[in-house]
């Protein structure tokens, strides 16, 4: 009887010390993962495509300015900061991705953090079938407010040059790098008969066809490369810095 007494006490604290092990193992994964800046999730969906279950870092919590916990593992109080005007996208993206097994499916969306605020996030997730029927979706989330900025404040720029491009008096045109047309104002469009919208984005010297009857390089080509074939082409040329 004594040794039955025994054996049972040792089970006991056995389990017990495996319990203890397990979640002072799961506190450090967690305090791992919380020092990560993005969001790491898992989404489980079964055979008959329903959601069985899915892991949310903590980090969502802290992303929306929300208190710790409030998220937990819910996928759907997750979706429900989501902004509504971005949430069909999002979960027709998931939806895609599962069925297709896809691989680093990527979807940037809008989220409502707790005082109110905006910010952009981009998930990026890879979907893998499991023996037991299950699709997993693994991922992360990333914070991209900043980068959505910067990339708006340089389209504001762009279209304020472009604005101050078409009203000025004197016809001009302007190219990029690749020597495609990316300005042509309304002076020009005048002079030349072509509207901007017959030129925008036209390259292979497209420019040139207006003023020479043909695609061919001109000056303006002579800021973009060093073509000497150009300036034999013209009786003076003249630098001044970065001027022709």
């Amino acid at each position: 009887m004594g040794i039955g007494i025994t054996n049972r006490m040792q089970t006991e604290k056995t389990l017990w010390e495996d319990k203890q092990s397990a979640e002072e193992s799961r506190a450090q994964f967690e305090h791992a993962i919380s020092m990560i800046s993005d969001i790491l999730w898992r989404y489980d969906v079964g055979s008959q495509a329903q959601n069985i279950g899915c892991y949310i870092s903590p980090v969502a919590d802290k992303m929306l300015g929300l208190p710790e916990g409030t998220i937990g593992n819910s996928f759907d109080k997750y979706c429900s900061y989501v902004h509504p005007d971005d949430l069909p996208v999002l979960q027709e993206i998931l939806s895609n991705g599962i069925r297709a097994f896809a691989k680093d499916k990527t979807a940037e969306y809008r989220m409502r953090k707790a005082d109110g605020s905006i910010i952009w996030v981009r998930s990026k997730g890879s979907a893998y079938s499991q023996p037991d029927g299950r699709v997993t979706v693994f991922g992360t989330t990333s914070d991209i407010t900043e980068r959505k900025r910067s990339e708006e404040a340089l389209k504001e720029s762009e279209r304020l040059l472009a604005s101050i491009i078409d009203f000025l008096p004197d016809a001009t045109f302007a190219v990029n790098q690749e020597g495609k047309v990316i300005a042509w104002n309304r002076a020009i469009e005048e002079m030349t008969r072509i509207r901007k919208e017959a030129m925008m984005g036209k390259g292979d010297y497209a420019y040139a066809v207006p003023f020479f009857g043909k695609p061919r390089p001109i000056l303006i080509d002579l800021i973009l490369r060093d073509i000497s074939e150009i300036e034999k082409k013209y009786i003076s040329i003249k630098r001044k810095g970065n001027q022709l």
